[in-house]
């Protein structure tokens, strides 16, 4: 017999089990073992990784240090470099690495431990000797320190002794052999320094005689310390190394290559040890794998047997069953295990079943009194069988309860048909209506008494009005009102909801009847709603209790009621609008064609505006780019500065603002000052050069003051456009030192030449040579001062061709609302009407995110996001936006977001121009709400006729707006036509247009140029050029350019033009023509070259006469 037969089938599984479990615990154990090992290989293999890792540090570090010592001052003060510390804690590292392997135990497994002690040797070495020669090189310092600094300081003193003209030519060539030295470390120059220090003696001597001025005794001292430390210089450079390959350098190199091939050959070894390990372990969990596996299939094979056969039997004895069969035998299987408990179990379910069918047959002929005894307490089937019984009983008692709801359904439909009927007879007048309902439901309900209110249409005095009442089958006559919230039925019509009393107050209510008076015995008011509208109130009241399927139909014909009055009064208020539209609208179609004509014309007008407009802000953004510009107010105070002058003059825009004119100019004079002010408030412009100290930093400016007037004649404040002349001031300041360096060498010269003629007379025609240079020297340094007038007088006519407005960004400051953003959203100023419009102060806004002004919602919303980043990006918005005022009331602005930006094309802030239209929205919105859907016609017409007057009233708002920004733009453009180069060019490069200053500038008359193509200015060669395709290909995408520009005059000469190319685009953002402004530099760049070749000249002329000195000293 099997085994498994006489034990439970959860043993078998858990022997199964538990062996396998056994057997899976000791392979996990040996390999865990096997990982570990191998894991600690791996690690061990990094950390040999990281030798290598540590040994390119420390060549790094040493390369570091070898290339920048020179210029590390603390090291030659401390002996202290960051190179240094990391080479020192690099060093340290690899040596506890080291360490750390040799003490591995796989060193010892793997025989490595000699090969890592080779590396440490090789390691201290190469340490030592890197240190050592940080030290040498520490010891000879520098310039200042050391060795170096010691030879420095001997060198000082000797040329501090006064000594004779030979003494020192050879004190001349010993210093000169020491700065060979330093440079090519040669060492034939120190032994030619030895040399001329062997002649020292006789020259010495010599100069002690003449001069009588020196001891000897100091000279020599001093010269003796000089060669000292030159030999002591020759002497640490060798230990150091002249070479790569010498001294300490070379030792250091070859140790350092020394390391790389011992760790690379530890790493080779320990690789092939970690391979061999790794073999061996792979193998040893293959065959215990194996193993395992075939005593696991010889148990599973014995355990299936004990199991599947038995079952197969169970499944032949109870396959009949299944089709409703019951087998003659009873089942027999032999065993003490779960499955000969099945057999069991199954002979006991067939005796049952067979029971429970000849229960069914005796209920099935209708034998209720049969008795039934269930297998079990749960029996599912015996206790089925008996719910059926009781649940057969109990329906023909669920039958009579259904037909009751049969009968209040068809009642409650008979109802609802009636009163639609009525509904449909009394459409269109509302007494009639109320009159039908309230007594046909009194009656219908078999109430006794019942009235209908109905909502007046006073939305200020709104109130319930009876409008039936009806009681004991005749209709009541009565004028009663009732306020919401006032009594029952006012209760009722403010909370919307029904009311069924069954206890009345005597006080409340009484019907009378032919008996006498009495209280009603139930009260039902119920309200009548339609789409959350309450239309009215019914009040019912009987002497009997209502039942719920009468409370639930008087709820719904309520509504169906209060739908019916709804629609009524619709019908009555559309035949008084029909009759009003129909007499607009004859109206409307005459004034929309005056409207239509107006239209045209406005827009019209709008887009010649916006063009001009948008023409002028190209030219002004130019202009803005290339020059100085300051605004003041007619009290002479500073309103605003461009980026342009507190760039120059590194300071804030509010370090200035609020300042006066006179404070910033550094005027002196009052009589002048006070006399050039009253110029420009005659509405005179003004040309001045002005010098400016702030931080103490000087600045030389060329200006031109002018009043910018509008249309009326009237000064709004005064414009300054500026240009730097500061570098032309420098350029001459260095010209006058080096005249004064000049003339002190020609004074040394002189005395040269005096000295040579008392002692030989040949030098005489020498002498008169110099003269002759010095006079030359001289004349041409008067020129040069000449030349450098000429330059500043042509760099204030330059500045006067710079001038520049701003006027329009006023105009539209008191005409429409503005604000500035930053990039991040958040404000930087509002103007008075944002201020008046918004309800804030600009203090309150000020550094407040842009969303304060906006709902949450929005603020969160994609769109909202998307505009910032077009914005961010350089792109407009228009249109019209929502804010909220201080009072968390919209306000509707229509305008522009406008990305400004800095002369590199990066936006830099946000502006916002435009005008308040809320109370065109909020009409818009009002008129809307009162809208329905029987009101389409109507509001088709009065919508046309509303856009039609908005758009009038914008259109002449925008053409007023213009007409101002136009006067002050003219003013400003009239300044820049006259002071500044101005040419227009159409898409392709032809010439629109070009101002007097610029035709006369190139030779041409307007007639030689006007349609002409913008490459007759430049030469052939850059006109075929790619630069110049691509330049002119960037202006018609919108992009500005601003430099210095060279043209061809009629003449081929060359003239430099400082200005900015810009695209001037339409309405609509396409780029139309593009316009050059800019000022004539041609002057400035020829003076200053030739005042630099002036300075070359004047040098080459005092190196020759740095030469006739040298030979005049040499003769002597």
């Amino acid at each position: 017999m099997n085994f498994f037969q006489n034990i439970s089938i959860k043993s078998g599984f858990n022997i199964i089990s538990t062996t396998v479990i056994i057997l899976t615990i000791f392979i996990i154990t040996f390999f865990i073992v096997t990982v570990n090992k191998i894991n600690r290989y791996n690690e061990y293999y990094r950390q040999t990784d990281r030798l290598k890792i540590y040994n390119l540090n420390l060549k790094q570090y040493e390369l570091q240090f070898l290339l920048n010592y020179d210029n590390d001052i603390d090291f030659f003060i401390s002996e202290k470099n960051k190179y240094i510390d990391k080479f020192e804690k690099t060093s340290e590292a690899f040596s506890n690495l080291d360490q750390t392997l040799i003490d591995n135990p796989v060193s010892k497994e793997s025989s490595l431990k000699n090969n890592i002690l080779k590396i440490e040797t090789i390691r201290e070495a190469y340490t030592e000797t890197f240190f050592d020669l940080a030290h040498k090189i520490f010891v000879r310092g520098n310039i200042s320190s050391g060795i170096i600094g010691d030879l420095t300081e001997s060198r000082q003193k000797i040329i501090k002794f006064d000594m004779s003209p030979g003494t020192k030519a050879v004190i001349s060539e010993m210093i000169l052999l020491t700065d060979n030295y330093m440079i090519s470390k040669d060492e034939k120059n120190y032994t030619a320094f030895l040399k001329q220090y062997n002649k020292i003696a006789q020259h010495t001597a010599n100069d002690s005689t003449e001069t009588g001025k020196t001891p000897l005794s100091s000279f020599e001292k001093v010269l003796q310390a000089y060669k000292t430390n030159f030999t002591a210089l020759v002497k640490i450079n060798k230990l150091i190394g002249l070479k790569p390959d010498e001294g300490l350098t070379g030792k250091l190199k070859i140790q350092s290559r020394a390391l790389e091939p011992e760790i690379e050959k530890l790493s080779e070894k320990l690789s092939e040890f970690k391979q061999s390990a790794q073999n061996r372990a792979i193998y040893s969990v293959i065959i215990f794998f194996v193993l395992i596996g075939l005593l696991f299939l010889i148990l599973f094979k014995r355990f299936s047997d004990s199991v599947v056969k038995p079952l197969n039997t169970i499944k032949n004895y109870i396959k009949p069953l299944s089709l409703g069969i019951f087998p003659s035998e009873k089942l027999n299987i032999p065993g003490n295990n779960e499955i000969s408990s099945i057999s069991d179990y199954t002979n006991n379910l067939i005796s049952g079943l067979e029971r429970t069918t000849e229960f069914a047959q005796q209920i099935g002929k209708g034998n209720y009194d049969i008795e039934y005894k269930p297998l079990s307490n749960d029996d599912a089937l015996g206790n089925a069988l008996l719910e059926m019984k009781e649940n057969i009983i109990i329906s023909a008692k669920e039958e009579e309860k259904r037909k009751r709801e049969d009968e209040i359904r068809t009642w409650t439909n008979e109802g609802l048909t009636k009163f639609n009927d009525i509904l449909r007879q009394t459409q269109g007048n509302i007494e009639k209506m109320s009159s039908r309902v309230i007594s046909e439901l009194v009656k219908f309900i078999n109430a006794n008494q019942g009235g209908m209110f109905v909502f007046n249409e006073n939305e200020e005095d709104r109130y319930l009005e009876l409008t039936a009442a009806y009681a004991y089958g005749k209709e009541k006559k009565k004028k009663k009102i009732i306020y919401p919230g006032e009594g029952l039925v006012g209760m009722v019509a403010a909370e919307k909801k029904t009311v069924y009393m069954t206890e009345i107050p005597e006080t409340y209510i009484t019907i009378t009847s032919g008996l006498g008076e009495a209280v009603p015995g139930s009260l039902l008011i119920v309200p009548m709603i339609t789409e959350d509208e309450i239309i009215g109130v019914i009040e019912l009241a009987s002497f009997n209790e209502m039942e719920k399927h009468e409370i639930n139909f008087v709820e719904i014909l309520s509504e169906t009621v209060a739908s019916s009055l709804s629609i009524t009064r619709i019908n009555q208020k559309t035949a008084v609008l029909l009759e009003q539209s129909q007499k607009q609208a004859e109206l409307m179609k005459i004034q929309e064609e005056e409207m239509r004509q107006n239209f045209e014309e406005l827009r019209q007008a709008q887009e010649d505006s916006a063009q001009k407009a948008a023409q002028m802000a190209s030219i002004l953004a130019a202009i803005d780019t290339s020059s100085l510009v300051t605004e003041i107010d007619l009290n002479g105070r500073i309103i605003s500065v461009n980026q342009s002058l507190t760039d120059l003059l590194k300071i804030q825009e509010k370090d200035i603002t609020g300042k006066t004119l006179k404070e910033f100019i550094n005027a002196e004079n009052d009589e002048e000052f006070n006399t050039f002010w009253q110029k420009l408030i005659n509405g005179q412009s003004v040309r001045r050069n002005e010098h400016i100290k702030i931080n103490n930093n000087d600045f030389w400016l060329s200006t031109v003051y002018a009043p910018i007037i509008d249309d009326s004649g009237k000064i709004l404040y005064i414009l300054s456009i500026g240009s730097d002349l500061s570098e032309s001031k420098k350029l001459e300041q260095e010209l006058k030192e080096q005249e004064s360096k000049l003339r002190k060498n020609l004074e040394e010269i002189e005395k040269a030449h005096q000295e040579a003629e008392r002692k030989q007379h040949i030098l005489e025609n020498t002498n008169e040579m110099l003269k002759a240079n010095e006079k030359t020297l001289q004349s041409a340094v008067e020129n040069a001062m000449k030349q450098r007038k000429e330059l500043a007088k042509r760099i204030d006519e330059i500045a006067e061709k710079e001038a520049e407005t701003k006027s329009w960004l006023e105009g539209i400051n008191h005409t429409n609302i503005v604000a500035e953003f930053d990039l991040n959203g958040k404000i930087i100023s509002v103007n008075n009407i944002f201020e008046q419009i918004t309800g804030y102060s600009e203090k309150e806004l000020k550094s407040k995110s842009h969303d304060i002004l906006v709902n949450q919602k929005e603020a969160r919303s994609e769109n909202y996001k998307k505009r910032w980043e077009k914005l961010r990006s350089g792109i407009h918005v228009s249109g019209t936006f929502k804010f909220l005022s201080k009072k968390k009331e919209p306000v509707y602005i229509q305008g522009t977001y406008t990305a400004i930006k800095d002369h590199k094309g990066n936006t830099k802030k946000i502006y916002l121009v435009g005008f308040d239209t809320t109370d065109l929205i909020k009409r818009s919105e009002e008129l809307k709400a009162r809208e329905t859907e029987l009101y389409f016609q109507i509001e088709d017409m009065k919508l046309l006729q509303e856009q039609s007057l908005k758009q009038e009233e914008e259109l002449t708002l925008k053409a007023i707006e213009t007409a101002e920004s136009e006067a002050v733009s003219k003013s400003r453009a009239e300044s820049i036509n006259k002071t500044n180069i101005v040419a227009e060019f159409d898409t392709d490069g032809n010439v629109l247009f070009i101002n007097e200053i610029f035709t006369e500038l190139l030779g041409y008359s307007k007639k030689d140029i006007i349609g002409k193509n913008h490459k007759i200015f430049i030469t052939p060669d850059f006109a075929q050029s790619q630069e110049y395709k691509d330049a002119w290909k960037e202006l018609i995408n919108g992009k500005h350019i601003n430099k210095t520009f060279i043209f061809l005059t009629k003449n081929k000469e060359k003239i430099f033009v400082r200005g900015t190319y810009s695209p001037i685009k339409n309405a609509h953002g396409k780029t139309i023509k593009i316009i050059l402004t800019g000022f004539d530099t041609t002057e400035l760049i020829k003076r200053t070259e030739e005042l630099k070749a002036r300075e070359t000249e004047l040098k080459f002329k005092l190196e020759e006469l740095k030469e006739l000195e040298e030979k005049l000293k040499n003769k002597k």
